[in-house]
C-alpha cells in the first residue's frame, strides 16, 4: 500500500540532505510507479540514478517506444521535484550482460554520491544480475548509519504476459559465486532448492532443477495473492517437476 511505503521511505530521509535513488529504465511499464510515489519526499537536490539495462534499436519498435517513454516521464517527475536525474547505459559495448552489475558497481563506487546516507534501490525495471550486485554493494561497503531501501512496483498478471523465446545455461549471477560452479555444489551434501514460481516458466525451472540436481524442493507461492486460485493454478503448472 502507498501508505506503509511513504511511512518507510520517510524513515530513510534525511531533512536537507540529499538523497539517491537508483532506478530501472527499462521499456517496463512498471518503471517509474514506485519513483514517482518517493519522489515528492525526497529532499531537493537528491541524485537520480536511470540504469537502461540494454541498448534499444532507437527506432519504431515498441520496446524503444516504451523504453523513450519511461524516460520522458522519469524526467518529468526528477523535475517537477526538484531532483538531479542521469541516464546511465553500463558497459555498452559489453556483449555479456550478466557482468553490467559489476560494471555499475565499479564505476559508482569513484563517485561522491556513493556514500549518500539514504539510497533507494528501485528494482522495478532492473534485471537481477544489476540490482542484486548494487545492493550486496551498498551492504558490504555501507557507512555507518546508512539507510539502504529496496522497493519493487509489482503487477504478476504483467509478468504472466511476458513470453521468454528460450533459456541459458544457469549460472551464479556475477559476486555471488562462492562456491565456484554449480557443479562444485553436487559435493556439498544436502540441496534444498527454493523457486519463486510464477507462471510460464517451466524452461527456466527445468533448466535449474536439472543443473543444480536438489534433494528437496520447497516451492514458493504468493500469498495472499489478489486472485485466491494463483496458488493453486502454479502448482498445478509446475506438479510435474
Amino acid at each position: 500500500p502507498a501508505v506503509a511505503f511513504e511511512e518507510i521511505r520517510g524513515a530513510g530521509v534525511r531533512p536537507s540532505v540529499p538523497s539517491l535513488y537508483v532506478m530501472g529504465l527499462a521499456f517496463d511499464p512498471r518503471a517509474t510507479v514506485a519513483f514517482d510515489v518517493a519522489a515528492p519526499a525526497l529532499p531537493k537536490g537528491s541524485r537520480v540514478i536511470a540504469i537502461v539495462p540494454k541498448a534499444t534499436s532507437g527506432g519504431e519498435s515498441r520496446e524503444s517506444a516504451f523504453q523513450r517513454h519511461n524516460q520522458e516521464r522519469a524526467q518529468a517527475i526528477a523535475e517537477k521535484h526538484s531532483l538531479e536525474l542521469e541516464v546511465v547505459q553500463p558497459n555498452p559495448g559489453a556483449l555479456d550482460t550478466r557482468f553490467h552489475g559489476v560494471w555499475l558497481v565499479r564505476e559508482l563506487r569513484e563517485r561522491q554520491e556513493w556514500a549518500t546516507p539514504h539510497v533507494v534501490v528501485d528494482i522495478s525495471s532492473l534485471p537481477s544480475a544489476i540490482f542484486f550486485a548494487l545492493i550486496r554493494a551498498f551492504l558490504d561497503e555501507g557507512a555507518d548509519g546508512r539507510q539502504l531501501q529496496v522497493v519493487a512496483a509489482e503487477s504478476h498478471w504483467l509478468d504472466d504476459l511476458i513470453l521468454d523465446s528460450g533459456t541459458l545455461a544457469p549460472q551464479f549471477l556475477p559476486g555471488f559465486n562462492l562456491h565456484g560452479s554449480l557443479e562444485d555444489l553436487r559435493d556439498e551434501g544436502t540441496r534444498i532448492w527454493v523457486p519463486v514460481l510464477g507462471h510460464a516458466r517451466q524452461a527456466q525451472m527445468e533448466a535449474i532443477s536439472s543443473a543444480f540436481a536438489p534433494h528437496e524442493i520447497c516451492p514458493v507461492v504468493p500469498f495472499p495473492p489478489p486472485d485466491p486460485r494463483r496458488g493453486d493454478s502454479l502448482l498445478a503448472e509446475y506438479g510435474g517437476l
